[in-house]
């Protein structure tokens, strides 16, 4: 994802301009700050008519408004995201899913000001700029070739760009695994792609039929006959703790097909 991704400090003189689309913080106090007061300017006082109505009065954190065509601008739209100055973390992943839900393929800057937090609401952006097209026949929507995020401490959200990327290429990984169909995603072929893993220090070795009937596992062998594809038990270890902390373990099934 972060090749998708910009991260810049704040210039009030790009969103004039922006051809796409633009999002913008609309805070619940309905003070508004530098980028708000000047693309309410360039609208010709849009947002003041909207803090000031009774739309406003009843609107929750998270919601989205959006002025399409904006007077003053050059986007096909502009998105205001009403969040409180303080939010709270689930809230502002919730809304940058929201805002990466209007976009579709459109690129967009988000203009966050002095958003708190403002890495979460990235992250919440990018986990939901996910398409799966692999196999599908007809034209989908992809997904924006830049998305610019504009902050006033923009080598703050930059420090944690690194491990958002980590883990929405998690997420976006297994969505791809669960999106396969079960003709393609076999044992083997989960296997292999689990083995991939190893090119970012993951440790992945995969017991076959022959060692598990050694290891006496006769039931998960039993369930396996009723397959072509053979039983595979793949265990992985990550070693990137601290000496001082505690092992997790995670125990689960990958069912790539299943008549139940």
């Amino acid at each position: 994802m972060s090749d998708i991704f910009e991260i810049i400090a704040t210039d009030l003189g790009r969103l004039k301009n922006y051809p796409d689309r633009v999002c913008a913080i609309l805070f619940r106090d309905g003070k508004l700050d530098a980028i708000a007061r000047y693309v309410n300017r360039l609208t010709g006082g849009a947002i003041d008519r909207i803090i000031t109505s009774e739309c406003f009065e009843n609107r929750k954190s998270g919601d989205i408004i959006t002025i399409p065509f904006p007077p003053g601008m050059a986007a096909q739209a502009v998105d205001l995201v009403i969040l409180e100055r303080n939010e709270k973390t689930k809230t502002l992943r919730k809304s940058g899913a929201g805002v990466a839900e209007k976009f579709g393929s459109q690129n967009t800057l988000i203009a966050m000001g002095t958003l708190k937090d403002a890495a979460e609401f990235m992250l919440g952006c990018a986990l939901r700029v996910y398409t799966f097209k692999k196999h599908s026949t007809k034209a989908l929507s992809g997904v924006p070739t830049k998305i610019t995020f504009m902050h006033r401490r923009a080598e703050v959200l930059r420090s944690h760009l690194p491990s958002i990327t980590a883990l929405v290429s998690g997420v976006h990984f297994t969505r791809d695994l669960v999106n396969e169909p079960a003709n393609v995603l076999s044992t083997s072929e989960f296997a292999d792609r689990l083995k991939k893993l190893q090119s970012i220090g993951i440790d992945v070795n995969v017991i076959e039929e022959d060692q598990m009937t050694t290891l006496g596992m006769g039931a998960l062998l039993c369930v396996g006959q009723g397959s072509n594809s053979p039983a595979k038990m793949v265990i992985m270890h990550w070693k990137g703790g601290r000496e001082e902390e505690l092992p997790l373990a995670l125990v689960g099934k990958g069912v790539v097909f299943d008549t139940g």
